[in-house]
């Protein structure tokens, strides 16, 4: 989980992703790790996450927090 405060970022805006890791390897899914949510607030993210934890506990799988940067696309001119 998130455990450093967060600096803002001049140009990209922080984002938070919420990713599940699966205990064994999912033919399907390469290595079992998915990224499952994207958030803009920080606590929500932590909440959400410890939530995942707590109703998937029995599931063999595991929910991480990460924090990245949001870049968006760059706007195509005609």
């Amino acid at each position: 989980m998130a455990t450093q405060k967060s600096i803002p970022h001049s140009k990209n805006p922080h984002i938070w992703v919420v990713v599940r890791q699966d205990q064994f390897p999912v033919e399907d899914l390469g290595f079992g790790i998915t990224a499952v949510k994207v958030y803009e607030n920080e606590e929500v993210a932590v909440q959400e996450t410890a939530r995942l934890n707590k109703i998937n506990g029995d599931k063999h799988c595991k929910y991480w927090l990460f924090q990245s940067r949001f870049h968006a696309s760059p706007t195509r001119r005609k």
